[in-house]
């Protein structure tokens, strides 16, 4: 019914009943212009950045693909980064007080995790850092009023796959 993600290997089986990852630092950065060689602090020339937000992974099927939505500014950019990355107590208090159960945590998966027929119910949390950067071929154009989506993939049912078997989420590490 698309509320859960079941991944089966030989007699194991996970089914995922939900995925939240913390995204940091959402960064666009803009297509390079001319003008940027001549002035170092010209608007045109910055990157545009936003972020922590928590981002619910829909389920349903092992590739799994989210929208996020950023409010940029009108330009053309030509490379998305984002960190998945633990909010912290200094830098991301108010993310913390809105999401109390992510404080230290960039990722969070619920789910059960059978093995020979024994089902056990899990909770998974890591603590993990880790920065992607993704060329944008042909550059995003952001329109001035109009809403800016990033699609991203990932393949959950690689996560607890370890060589030939499926690992217990409960005791996993990041």
């Amino acid at each position: 019914a698309g509320d859960s993600t079941v991944i089966v290997l030989g007699n194991d089986t996970i089914i995922l009943r939900s995925v939240e990852v913390v995204l940091r630092e959402i960064e666009l950065e803009r297509v390079e212009t001319a003008q940027c060689d001549d002035i170092m602090d010209n608007d045109d020339c910055e990157e545009f950045e936003t972020g922590p937000v928590l981002v619910a992974l829909p389920l349903g099927t092992t590739a799994t693909a989210t929208v996020v939505a950023i409010d940029a500014p009108a330009g053309m950019y030509n490379e998305l980064e984002f960190e998945i990355h633990k909010p912290d107590d200094v830098d991301d208090a108010a993310f913390i007080a809105a999401h109390p159960a992510f404080a230290g945590v960039s990722i969070r998966v619920t789910g059960t995790f059978s093995k020979a027929g024994t089902r056990t119910d899990f909770t998974y949390t890591t603590d993990l850092n880790e920065q992607q950067e993704i060329a944008l071929d042909p550059p995003l154009t952001v329109v001035e009023g109009s809403a800016t989506n990033v699609t991203l993939r990932l393949d959950i049912a690689r996560w607890f796959l370890n060589g030939t078997a499926l690992v217990d989420p409960a005791t996993a590490n990041k």
